[in-house]
């Protein structure tokens, strides 16, 4: 029989407050993705942002790609390369998401702020 733990794992309370806080972190997107998305005008609105969004990172993918090598350039939303493949940058490749949990959890860290600047 496969056994898992063979000692209590303890967690401090330190820990689990992280925890919680992270959670609370996802929790608080969530409240405000659904926000953005609570009427047509609202997605619109966003879906426009994103947009905008998605061109600067395309622009600044191909730019890179080109500094490496590659002949490469944007159009929009897209990135080409060689011309004859291309990407499409959506939204979920912008991982919005994981920036703002990623972001807040690095907050809510105990210390310095030059130290979590690091990260």
């Amino acid at each position: 029989m496969l056994e898992i733990w063979k000692e209590k794992v303890s967690v401090s309370r330190a820990e689990l407050a992280f925890f919680l806080k992270v959670i609370c972190v996802y929790g608080a997107w969530k409240l405000v993705h659904a926000y953005l998305w609570r009427t047509p005008a609202s997605m619109e609105a966003w879906h426009q942002q994103l947009v905008g969004y998605e061109g600067f990172y395309a622009l600044l993918t191909a730019r890179i790609l080109h500094f490496l090598g590659y002949p490469s350039y944007s159009s929009g939303v897209s990135i080409i390369i060689d011309s004859q493949h291309w990407t499409y940058i959506a939204e979920h490749c912008l991982a919005i998401p994981a920036m703002v949990v990623f972001g807040f959890s690095l907050l809510l860290f105990e210390g310095k702020a030059l130290d979590k600047a690091w990260f």
